[in-house]
């Protein structure tokens, strides 16, 4: 399922924690990496964390995804990893202070939403979501 560590030696991870990125077809297409003395995000110049939600290939890989009531979004990727531990399903958008037209289009295709972001986001994610005319969501 996930794929989480601290690379040695020389790469351009190094100091971080490292996240593989998956698909929605499970394949591996980037790594992902928080710098742990920065806090600061680190990946490579050509993987776009606007086009993903981190954890969305794992809800669709599960076999009753389909049967699953609700997903929790969140922009801190230790709290989508944190509740998927409690049994829940989550995604994350990377930390982004935004979220992307391609993550709200993601998000348009799961039935119930609970949006876990810092108080500052929750009005402008508010308004994305009511332009787009979205589901149902609720923010906790």
């Amino acid at each position: 399922m996930f794929q989480i560590g601290v690379p040695k030696g020389k790469t351009m991870l190094a100091g971080c924690v490292a996240f593989t990125v998956f698909n929605d077809d499970g394949e591996r297409i980037a790594y992902y990496g928080i710098n742990m003395k920065t806090g600061k995000p680190v990946f490579h110049k050509s993987f776009n964390p606007e086009l993903y939600l981190y954890g969305y290939s794992f809800y669709l890989g599960h076999k009753d995804y389909h049967f699953v009531d609700e997903v929790y979004f969140t922009t801190d990727i230790f709290q989508c990893i944190k509740i998927y531990a409690e049994d829940e399903f989550a995604v994350c958008n990377f930390g982004l202070p935004y979220i992307s037209n391609e993550q709200l289009a993601i998000l348009n295709k799961l039935v119930y939403v609970n949006f876990k972001v810092p108080p500052e986001l929750v009005r402008d994610f508010a308004i994305r979501l009511a332009e787009q005319k979205a589901g149902f969501h609720r923010f906790d």
